[in-house]
């Protein structure tokens, strides 16, 4: 329980003090597409359209839901999409738990393992800024 309190607490640390426009891509287009045409934009429409719709179809929606979005700030708007993969982070290192435990191993190998995730420094990073990567680490896991 140490473990994964410790490591959703340096999640949102990183998310808190990380601003949203550090990443590597400019997934927010996608997701700015979305909210202004409705449907998922053509392949070429830009930098990162060519990726799975999941992802950006999800970040929309959470921002069509949201009371006053629209009338937010762009930095605002930025930081709250910026959240999801803080979320997807968070359950990521929730179900590794969840799977060690049906694992038979020892307490030490289980709690090295789960150690491991928590405090994978790539993890927790990827988890702070706003990338596809940990939704799709997510799925998978």
């Amino acid at each position: 329980m140490l473990f994964f309190l410790m490591a959703v607490s340096l999640r949102i640390l990183l998310y808190w003090a990380n601003p949203p426009e550090n990443s590597f891509d400019d997934h927010y287009e996608p997701v700015f597409l979305v909210l202004e045409e409705g449907t998922m934009p053509p392949k070429d429409a830009c930098w990162e359209c060519f990726q799975p719709p999941v992802f950006y179809l999800l970040a929309a929606g959470m921002g069509s839901v949201i009371p006053g979005y629209a009338g937010f700030e762009t930095m605002q708007q930025l930081k709250l999409l910026q959240f999801l993969p803080l979320l997807y982070g968070i359950l990521t290192v929730f179900l590794v738990y969840l799977v060690l435990k049906r694992i038979r191993l020892s307490d030490f190998a289980r709690t090295m393992a789960f150690g491991l995730v928590c405090f994978l420094p790539r993890h927790i990073y990827m988890s702070a800024m706003h990338t596809n990567d940990t939704l799709s680490t997510l799925l998978v896991t």
